[in-house]
């Protein structure tokens, strides 16, 4: 599978769609950071001196992309982020069935190998151009704006004494930050499994590469129509939306995982589709 696995990671970074989807990513992320990083800096010397002596200054942990509370840029990336985890080689395996790569395959390997690497393919490739620009804004929001421990009394940062990982939010900022980071990948890339499922059942590129998103979007919908958005991938994802609790969050990841990997890997390994 090892092989395998080298020959499907090279054609995710040979895909144009990787580079798409990764070059809209770092567009959004850079808007945020002009948007609402750079205006920022006008403010430092203020909250040290000045004629608003006392204003708390503005940091990293409420600035970059997953600390803003009132921007745009953020709630559209996170709410595109199931598409673009998607796109990069989402449709890969319905493009292998319908080309009969898949069939000349499983001449030379066993079907376990190849349903193995491209599950794991789609996953990284899934987290990686999630995580990627989301790394860049953080850097550079760091590079801008101090990293300031975050104090609850200030206002000034969207997480309750309730929200998950609060605690470690305001006594270890990046931990919570990193660990957040490692979340989003690892969502990201589950959700993007679900397009290799939906490929033994639909019949349209189209329609596999966005089935993730569409799942994702009724979600949303159903979520916000209840008014509870703790089950809703597109706004717990954004760290500063983690209104929710972490084993729910976990328990949905699980369920995902489990889902896909029967779906996609054992089904196709059992069954005889072609």
């Amino acid at each position: 599978m090892r092989k395998l696995l080298k020959i499907e990671l090279r054609r995710v970074f040979a895909s144009p769609a990787l580079w798409a989807a990764l070059l809209v990513g770092l567009a959004i992320v850079v808007v945020q950071y002009a948007q609402d990083v750079l205006p920022m800096v006008n403010y430092l010397d203020l909250s040290v001196g000045g004629k608003e002596l006392g204003m708390y200054p503005h940091s990293v942990f409420n600035k970059w992309i997953g600390g803003g509370m009132s921007s745009f840029t953020p709630y559209l990336y996170f709410l595109l982020l199931p598409l673009l985890a998607t796109i990069p080689f989402g449709g890969s395996f319905y493009e292998d069935l319908n080309s009969g790569l898949v069939k000349n395959l499983f001449i030379k390997t066993e079907k376990k190998n190849y349903y193995g690497a491209k599950y794991l393919a789609v996953f990284l490739s899934g987290g990686l151009v999630i995580l990627i620009p989301l790394l860049v804004n953080l850097a550079l929001t760091a590079a801008t704006l101090p990293s300031l421990l975050p104090e609850v009394g200030t206002q000034q940062f969207p997480l309750f004494a309730t929200s998950m990982g609060a605690s470690l939010f305001y006594s270890h900022p990046y931990g919570f930050v990193f660990a957040y980071l490692l979340l989003i990948f690892v969502f990201s890339g589950f959700l993007a499994t679900i397009a290799l499922c939906v490929s033994f059942y639909v019949k349209n590129r189209f329609v596999v590469v966005l089935s993730p998103f569409i799942l994702c979007l009724f979600v949303h919908s159903l979520c916000q129509l209840l008014g509870n958005s703790s089950l809703d991938p597109t706004d717990f994802l954004n760290p500063s939306n983690a209104n929710t609790t972490l084993p729910l969050v976990l328990g949905e990841l699980i369920v995902i995982a489990i889902l896909t990997v029967f779906l996609f890997a054992v089904k196709g390994s059992r069954d005889d589709t072609f």
